[in-house]
C-alpha cells in the first residue's frame, strides 16, 4: 500500500472535509429507497466565545451514531442549526451600542467553521437560524394558530422577574429561587399582563404518554413530578367580603325574567341578602339593541359593586351597556355569550339588525373581572365564541356541562357560583372538609387585594411588603407567616364561616391559589394555626382496635383487678389506660359501678369518643360524642370542673386534643375514622372521600377533579432579541392578531441599543401600526417570545428548511419524523423536553403531524469537565477550546478521547495525558498500515474479527462507545499478532470509522479502495465463524495474565520486590492454551509454561499442586 508513515493529521482532515463537501455525501432527500433514520442533537446557542471541547462532546456523540447508522444502510437525516435568539447577543449589543444581529451572525460563522473542522457529517444544506425572519415567521404563524384555538392568551399574573435579565422567566427557568442564566441573581415577583401558552390543556396527555417513550427513566420521572398529576375533589367555597355585591341579570332573546334559571337565581341571591335587579327587556321577540341598552341604563342602578350577568343575547346588551356606564363595575358574567352573529342551530332576526361593533377597550376598562361561561353541551353558540370574547377583552373561560342546552336549565349552579365570589379549592383530602377552620390565599395572588378589608389594609400591606422584600432563599427561614384579610369563606357542607388569611406558604399558581386549612390533619396548617391562635378541630380519629382513656375518679387497685393495662400514672393521680376490644363492655360496667360521683370518663371507640358522667347524686348519663351531644358534654365538663358553662360551647374534640394523651389520636396527618363530621361520622378515610365527593357533586358544590402542578407557559419577554409577538392592540377592536399575509412581523435593524430595557418600547416605526380589522391607528405588541419557543419545533423545519410557502411540507415530515434518536442534556428535562412535546401535540391536533411524540428515543450525554473535575468556564480558567485541541492533538484523537474511558452519559474530566494516549493509539494504527502486508487471515484473526464486530456493533447501538473503543484497541492488538487479508484490514477501518473518520478515510484509500469509507456498508458478524476453542483459549490467557499482574503488584507493594521470571503450570489437556510468547508480550516479563505432569518442569515450591481446570499454578521469581 501507499506510504502513510508520516501522515499529518491536519492535512488529512482538510483533505477529506473538502472531498466530503465537494461530493455532498451527507446531503439527503426523501426520494431514497433506503429506510430513514433521523439523528438529532439539541442545537446550540451560538455564543461569542465559540465552542470548547465540552460543547463538542454532544456533537461527537451524535456524529458517531449518524455515521454508524449511515453505514448500516439507513437514509440518515443529520442536520444542524442555531438557536440564535437570546440575551447574550442583546447584552453585547447594548455594551457596544450595536445590533445583536451582528454578534449573532459572527458567532454562527465561528461555530459552523469549528464544527466543520471537527468533521461532523451534517447536512449543512438544511441549516436553520432562528433569528432569521424566514424561520421566526413560522414561530408567529404557530402563535396565531394557538391564538385561534384559545391556547395563546393574555392575563395579569404574578411572574418571576430577573432584574439582571430585565425580563420575566417561566417557572421552569427559576432554579432554587435564582435565574437559570444568572445563578447569583435572586428572582423577584411582579404582577404583569403577560402572554401564555395553555400547556395545561395537554397536561394529561403529556403525563400519560410518558409510559410509551423509550426515554431514560429519570427523565420521565422528572417530567411526571413536574407535571404533578393528583386525583382529588374540587370544592366550591363562597367568599364573603365587606364589599357586598349587587346584581343585574339580563335575559336573552324571546325570553323573560320568569324563564330558564332566572327565578331560581334571583331567589338564591336574595336568600343571601343581596339586591337583585332583573329588568324585563322590551320587544324581546324583535329586539332593538339601542332600545334595550337604553332601557337597562334608565331602569337599573349601577355602582362599583355591581355584578352584571348577560345570558345569550343578554350578553350582547351587557357589553353595549358597559360601553356607556359612568363607573367601572365589579364583575361581568357572560353565559352562552357572543359578540358576533351566526349560530349553529338556526338564524335569528337580530343577526342582521344588531350593531355588531364594540369598543372593547372601553368595555375592558369598565369592569374589574370578567367570567365567560361556556357550556360544552351548547348546540346553539359555537364553542370558539368564548375564545373570541377572551381575545377581545381578556377574562376567564369556564367550561362546564349545563343543565340544559344553551345554559337554559331551571337551576344552573355554575351561573350562581360565578355570579357570587366563589373559589374552587382542589384537595386530595375531602374527608377532612369538616375540619376546615381557616382558608389561606397566596400572598402573591392577583386577586388578593379584593379580599383585604379597609380595617386590615394597613397590617396586610405591612406583611406583603415584608414578603416581597424577602429573598427567595430566606423564605424557609421566615417560617409560615400570614395576615388576616378581613374576609371569610363559607364551608359548603356545614355552613361555617371561616377566616381567610394571606400567607407565604401557598403558591399562587397551584390550583386556584387558595387552600382550605385543616390544622388537625396537616402539619403545615397546624403550625400556622398555633402561631395565630386559630381553632383546631379534629375530624379523624386514628384507627385502633384498642380503646384509650384518661381515667379520673377510680382507684388504681380496682383498675388492675379487671386486667386493664395502665400506660401511665399522672402526678395528679389520674391514669392513662389501654382497653382491649374484648373488655370494652366490661370496662363500661366497671366505670358505672366504681367511678366516684362528680367525675366523668371518656374513652375512644371505633366510631369516636364515648362519655360516661356520674352526677353528684349518683345519676349516670352516657352518650356518644357527636354534633347533637357536643354542647351537652361541653356543659357537663364545665360544671363537673366547677366552672360556669360558656354561652358558645367549645368543640369537645378540640379540648380533648389539648390533652397530650389524646393528641396523637386526634392531631395527625394520616387516615382514620371520621368524627365531628355530621352524617359522615364513622366512615374511614377512603369511604369518606368517596361519599363526601358524591354528596358535593349531587349538591352542585364540587366535582371529582384531576389537578396538575404543571402551569401554563409564560412566553412574554421584555427583551428585543426574540421573536416578535404578532398581536396588535386597538382601542376599538381590542386585541387583534396580525394577518397571516403580513407575517413575519420583523425586528427592525435600524434601532439603537443604549439601555438594558427593550428598545422596541419607544421605537415608533415598530409600535405604530394600522389595526388589521378597522385600519385605525393601533399599537404593535413589543414583548417578544421566550426563546424556548424556537426550539420547540425546529426539528420539524429541518425536514423542509427552505419552504417559504408553508411551515413545512407534510409529505416530508411524514417521511422523516419522528426523530429516531434525540441527543441532549438532562438539564432540559422540565423545560425544552416538555415544550417540544407540547408543540408536537398541538401541531398534530391542527392536522400537520401524524404522530404523538417528537422523539422515539432520548439520550442524555454527560459533561466534559476541566482537569480539576469542575465544569468548564472562563472564570475557572479550565476551558479547552475546540480549535486548540484540534491543532495540538488532531481531530480524530480528540474525538476518540472524548468517548473513551467512560459511558457518554457520564461526566468525565478532560485529560491532556488521556488525549495524548489516543494520539499514540492512532499513530500505532497508522504505523501498522504503513507496514501492512496482506496475507491469508489466520483462524484466530477471523474468529476475533467476527466476535469483535458483533460486540462493537452492539456497544455503538447502545451508546457504550467507551466499551466499543476498548474492543477496537483489543482487536488492534490481535491484528498485530496475526496475519490478515486486505479485506479484513478494511473491516477494521470500517469499525474504526465512526470514531476516527479522517484517518479511516485516508487509510481506506491507501489500501487501494475507491470512494468513501463513510458510505461503505457496516461489517456484519458471522457467528458461525467465531471459533469457540480459540475464544476459550484466549479467555484462559487473559485470565492468567490478570492473575499474574495482580501477584506482581502485591510483590511490589508488600515485598518491595520486582518479579522477573514467571512459571505457569497447566493441566496436560490445557497446556496448549497458554502460548508463552504471547503471554510474555502481554506481561512484559519472561514466561515459561509447563504441564503439571512434566518431569522436567522447574517447580521449587510445588505451585503445580495448586493447578485447577482453567486456572494454572503460578510461580514468580
Amino acid at each position: 500500500m501507499a506510504e502513510v508513515k508520516d501522515m499529518d493529521f491536519y492535512q488529512i482532515e482538510k483533505k477529506w472535509q473538502e472531498r466530503w463537501e465537494k461530493k455532498k455525501i451527507f446531503q439527503v432527500s426523501e426520494s431514497s429507497k433506503k429506510k430513514k433514520y433521523y439523528v438529532l442533537e439539541q442545537f446550540p446557542y451560538p455564543s461569542g466565545s465559540g465552542l470548547h471541547v465540552g460543547h463538542s462532546f454532544i456533537y461527537t456523540v451524535g456524529d458517531i451514531y449518524a455515521r454508524f447508522k449511515r453505514m448500516q444502510g439507513f437514509n440518515v437525516l443529520y442536520p444542524m442549526g442555531f438557536d440564535s435568539f437570546g440575551l447574550p447577543a442583546e447584552n453585547a449589543a447594548i455594551q457596544a451600542q450595536s445590533h445583536p444581529k451582528k454578534f449573532t451572525e459572527e458567532a454562527i460563522r465561528n461555530f459552523k467553521s469549528q464544527m466543520k473542522t471537527f468533521g461532523y457529517s451534517y447536512d449543512w444544506n438544511r441549516m436553520i437560524e432562528t433569528h432569521k425572519p424566514d424561520f421566526y415567521k413560522w414561530d408567529q404563524w404557530i402563535f396565531l394558530k394557538m391564538f385561534e384555538k384559545g391556547l395563546a392568551y393574555r392575563k395579569k399574573s404574578p411572574v418571576n422577574w430577573c432584574p439582571k435579565c430585565n425580563t420575566v422567566l417561566a417557572n421552569e427557568q427559576v432554579q432554587n429561587g435564582k435565574c437559570w442564566r444568572h445563578e447569583e441573581t435572586t428572582v423577584e415577583i411582579k404582577q404583569l399582563e403577560q402572554w401564555f401558552f395553555r400547556t395545561t390543556s395537554y397536561a394529561d396527555e403529556l403525563y400519560s404518554n410518558l409510559e410509551k417513550l423509550e426515554w431514560p427513566e429519570f427523565i420521565k420521572t422528572a417530567q411526571r413530578n413536574w407535571i404533578g398529576k393528583s386525583h382529588g375533589t374540587e370544592i366550591i367555597f363562597e367568599i364573603e367580603t365587606e364589599r357586598r355585591p349587587n346584581f343585574i341579570l339580563l335575559h336573552g332573546y324571546t325570553s323573560s325574567p320568569k324563564e330558564n334559571f332566572f327565578p331560581w337565581l334571583k331567589k338564591e341571591l336574595e336568600k343571601r341578602g343581596y339586591t337583585v335587579q332583573v329588568p324585563v327587556l322590551p320587544n324581546t321577540n324583535n329586539p332593538d339593541v339601542s332600545e334595550q341598552v337604553d332601557f337597562v341604563l334608565k331602569n337599573c342602578k349601577f355602582d362599583e359593586q355591581t355584578v352584571l350577568l348577560g345570558h345569550s343575547l343578554g350578553s350582547v346588551i351587557a357589553l353595549k351597556v358597559l360601553e356607556k356606564v359612568k363607573k367601572p363595575i365589579r364583575k361581568l358574567v357572560l353565559a352562552a355569550g357572543f359578540s358576533e352573529p351566526k349560530f349553529l342551530d338556526k338564524k335569528r332576526s337580530f343577526e342582521k339588525t344588531f350593531d355588531w361593533k364594540f369598543d372593547f377597550e372601553k368595555i375592558k376598562k369598565n369592569v374589574s373581572k370578567i367570567k365567560i361561561l361556556r357550556a360544552t353541551n351548547d348546540s346553539a353558540a359555537p364553542q370558539e365564541r368564548a375564545e373570541t370574547l377572551q381575545q377581545h377583552f381578556g377574562g376567564e373561560i369556564l367550561d362546564f356541562t349545563a343543565e340544559n342546552n344553551h345554559i337554559s336549565g331551571k337551576e344552573e349552579h355554575v351561573v350562581l357560583q360565578q355570579c357570587l365570589e366563589t373559589f374552587p379549592i382542589f384537595t386530595t383530602r375531602p374527608d377532612t372538609i369538616f375540619g376546615v377552620t381557616f382558608m389561606v390565599i397566596s400572598a402573591q395572588h392577583p386577586q388578593l387585594m379584593d379580599f383585604i378589608t379597609e380595617k386590615q389594609k394597613t397590617v396586610a400591606q405591612k406583611f406583603l411588603k415584608k414578603i416581597t422584600s424577602t429573598k427567595q432563599e430566606d423564605m424557609d427561614k421566615l417560617g409560615k407567616e400570614g395576615v388576616f384579610t378581613g374576609s371569610y369563606a363559607r364551608n359548603p357542607l356545614n355552613g361555617e364561616k371561616v377566616p381567610i388569611y394571606a400567607s407565604n406558604f401557598v403558591i399562587a399558581d397551584y390550583g386556584s391559589g387558595m387552600i382550605m386549612a385543616v390544622p388537625a390533619h396537616d402539619p403545615r396548617d397546624f403550625e400556622f394555626a398555633k402561631k395565630y391562635d386559630i381553632p383546631i378541630k379534629p375530624v379523624l380519629l386514628k384507627k385502633s382496635d384498642e380503646s384509650y382513656s384518661y381515667v379520673m375518679g377510680i382507684n388504681e387497685e380496682d383498675i388492675k383487678k379487671i386486667g386493664i393495662t395502665i400506660i401511665e400514672k399522672t402526678k395528679s393521680g389520674f391514669f392513662k389506660i389501654k382497653i382491649p376490644p374484648d373488655k370494652l363492655e366490661d370496662y363500661k360496667a366497671f366505670i358505672r359501678k366504681n367511678m366516684k360521683a362528680g367525675f366523668w370518663n371518656e374513652f375512644t371507640t371505633k366510631k369516636g369518643f364515648y362519655f360516661i358522667f356520674k352526677h353528684k347524686d349518683g345519676k349516670i348519663e352516657e352518650m356518644e360524642l357527636n354534633e347533637k351531644t357536643n354542647d351537652i358534654i361541653d356543659k357537663y365538663g364545665m360544671i363537673f370542673n366547677g366552672e360556669i358553662p360558656k354561652n358558645n360551647p367549645e368543640n369537645v374534640y378540640s379540648w380533648l386534643a389539648k390533652n397530650d394523651f389524646y393528641k396523637e389520636l386526634l392531631i395527625h396527618p394520616g387516615p382514620g375514622i371520621l368524627i365531628n363530621s355530621e352524617d359522615f361520622n364513622g366512615l374511614d378515610t377512603e369511604e369518606a372521600k368517596e361519599h363526601i365527593t358524591i354528596y358535593l357533586v349531587e349538591k352542585k358544590l364540587g366535582r371529582k377533579a384531576v389537578n396538575y402542578k404543571l402551569k401554563d407557559w409564560l412566553i412574554s419577554r421584555q427583551r428585543f432579541w426574540g421573536t416578535p409577538i404578532p398581536i396588535v392592540y386597538c382601542d376599538k377592536c381590542g386585541i387583534v392578531s396580525v394577518s397571516e399575509k403580513d407575517l413575519p412581523v420583523k425586528l427592525p435593524e435600524d434601532i439603537k441599543f443604549n439601555s438594558t430595557k427593550n428598545p422596541l418600547v419607544n421605537y415608533k416605526p415598530f409600535i405604530e401600526i394600522s389595526c388589521p380589522k378597522c385600519k385605525s391607528l393601533a399599537r404593535q405588541e413589543t414583548d417578544t417570545m421566550d426563546t424556548f419557543v424556537n426550539s420547540s419545533w425546529y426539528f420539524l423545519r429541518y425536514c423542509d428548511p427552505k419552504n417559504d410557502k408553508k411551515i413545512f411540507d407534510t409529505k416530508k415530515t411524514d417521511y422523516w419524523m419522528p426523530i429516531d434518536i434525540y441527543i441532549g442534556g438532562k438539564e432540559h428535562a422540565t423545560m425544552h423536553d416538555i415544550y417540544f412535546r407540547f408543540y408536537t401535540k398541538f401541531l398534530r391536533d391542527i392536522g400537520l403531524l401524524k404522530f404523538d411524540e417528537p422523539a422515539v428515543k432520548l439520550f442524555n450525554q454527560g459533561f466534559i469537565l476541566g482537569e480539576n473535575n469542575e465544569k468548564m468556564s472562563k472564570s475557572k480558567g479550565n476551558v479547552v477550546l475546540l480549535n486548540e485541541a484540534a491543532k495540538k492533538y488532531g481531530v480524530d484523537p480528540t474525538r476518540l478521547f472524548l468517548v473513551s474511558n467512560a459511558s457518554p452519559e457520564s461526566d468525565k474530566a478532560w485529560s491532556n495525558a488521556g488525549v495524548e494516549g489516543s494520539v499514540k493509539f492512532i499513530k500505532k494504527i497508522i504505523d501498522y498500515f504503513a507496514h501492512f502486508k496482506s496475507g491469508k487471515t489466520s483462524k484466530r484473526a477471523e474468529s476475533k474479527m467476527h466476535k469483535y464486530t458483533k460486540e462493537i456493533t452492539a456497544y455503538i447501538s447502545n451508546f457504550r462507545y467507551d466499551l466499543a473503543v476498548i474492543r477496537l484497541r483489543e482487536l488492534f492488538d490481535i491484528l498485530n499478532e496475526e496475519t490478515i487479508s486486505t479485506k479484513d484490514a478494511g473491516i477494521y477501518l470500517k469499525l474504526l470509522h465512526p470514531f476516527c473518520p479522517h484517518v479511516s478515510e485516508e487509510l481506506w484509500e491507501k489500501l487501494g479502495n475507491k470512494g468513501f469509507i463513510s458510505l461503505e456498508s457496516w461489517p456484519e458478524a458471522d457467528e458461525t465463524k467465531i471459533d469457540q476453542t480459540i475464544e476459550k483459549q484466549d479467555e484462559a490467557v487473559n485470565q492468567v495474565v490478570n492473575d499474574v499482574m495482580n501477584i506482581l503488584k502485591i510483590m511490589r507493594e508488600k515485598q518491595e520486590k520486582e518479579g522477573e521470571q514467571i512459571y505457569l503450570y497447566a493441566l496436560p489437556n490445557e497446556v496448549s492454551f497458554y502460548n508463552s510468547e504471547r503471554i510474555s508480550i502481554k506481561i512484559g516479563k519472561k514466561v515459561s509454561v509447563f504441564a503439571v505432569n512434566d518431569k522436567n518442569k522447574f517447580d521449587p515450591e510445588q505451585k503445580s499442586g495448586k493447578t485447577k481446570p482453567g486456572k494454572p499454578g503460578i510461580y514468580i521469581v
